[in-house]
């Protein structure tokens, strides 16, 4: 069995400074976590997870094609090991409901901070 040294998280954010800024934000914790995949949109996301292992799915809600929860409720059915965490400008009760019934790990307003 290959031990991994790191959590391979994807990244999913439909506007590319926040995506990158994202991805440099979690690689800068320096906590085991490498950013291993980003994507602009959760259909390009979860056609990357047929492919690539990833262990955390960092994802926005709003996003053209797929939102990040449909992305989330779809990624929990057929990968039920990944953990999701959530980012959103959004306050609104029922996304943050719906997370939960995707089994959404972490809830996180935009913008977040490292701790």
């Amino acid at each position: 069995m290959i031990k991994l040294k790191h959590f391979q998280v994807m990244v999913v954010e439909d506007e590319e400074l926040l995506l990158k800024s994202t991805a440099r934000h979690v690689e800068e914790l320096d906590m085991g976590f490498r950013v291993t995949a980003l994507c602009q949109n959760g259909a390009q996301a979860l056609e990357l997870l047929k492919t690539q292992p990833i262990h955390l799915i960092i994802t926005d809600i709003q996003m053209p094609v797929m939102s990040g929860l449909e992305l989330t409720r779809k990624a929990m059915e057929l990968y039920p090991e990944i953990k999701s965490i959530i980012l959103t400008g959004y306050a609104e009760f029922h996304y943050a409901q719906e997370a939960l019934h995707n089994r959404v790990f972490e809830y996180l307003p935009k913008p977040f901070t490292s701790e």
